[in-house]
């Protein structure tokens, strides 16, 4: 879920609920934030066949590819034997 396409009301429950999660997790908890760049060349190859005309399709694609990153997010916990 990307947060930021989220009202601002749901923004602050959402972290509200996390916050109050961490209160009461496990002290092994571990969180993990991974980011890798998006590919975006098939993105880029999309709109040249959209608009072949237009001289600013370069331009978008380094935009795109500047600014899009996929996150990953990872909740690690340890667990002992039984």
């Amino acid at each position: 879920m990307n947060i930021y396409l989220r009202s601002p009301n749901d923004r602050q429950n959402i972290i509200s609920s996390y916050a109050a999660h961490l209160k009461i997790a496990l002290d092994s908890l571990q969180l993990e934030a991974r980011t890798l760049p998006a590919d975006t060349a098939a993105y880029v190859d999309r709109m040249k066949e959209y608009a072949e005309h237009e001289d600013n399709i370069a331009q978008i694609g380094e935009g795109v590819a500047i600014d899009a990153i996929w996150y990953r997010f990872f909740l690690i916990f340890s667990t002992r034997p039984t």
